[in-house]
């Protein structure tokens, strides 16, 4: 039996011309330069397949990707992003 491989990743979804989504993009710099998280505009592909698998309606939105073997999930990072995201 061969185990799955548990990796986990963190994506700031963002959009262009939204003043909130650079102040939070400008406060998580540090993590953007350790490649701790990053940042996904509303505009890409990335986007389009982590939108297939979970609903974003506000920006900016924490979300963490969690793939075992072939399998990818998305979460929101907190229950707190997941109440805003159902309101």
């Amino acid at each position: 039996m061969v185990m799955s491989e548990h990796e986990e990743h963190i994506f700031l979804v963002v959009k262009e011309g939204c003043p909130v989504c650079k102040e939070a993009e400008e406060e998580l710099k540090d993590l953007f330069e350790e490649h701790k998280m990053e940042p996904v505009d509303v505009d890409s592909e990335k986007f389009n397949e982590i939108k297939q698998k979970i609903e974003i309606k506000r920006v900016p939105t924490c979300i963490i990707e969690v793939k075992n073997g072939d399998d990818v999930q998305y979460e929101y990072c907190s229950e707190k992003e997941k109440e805003k995201q159902s309101a």
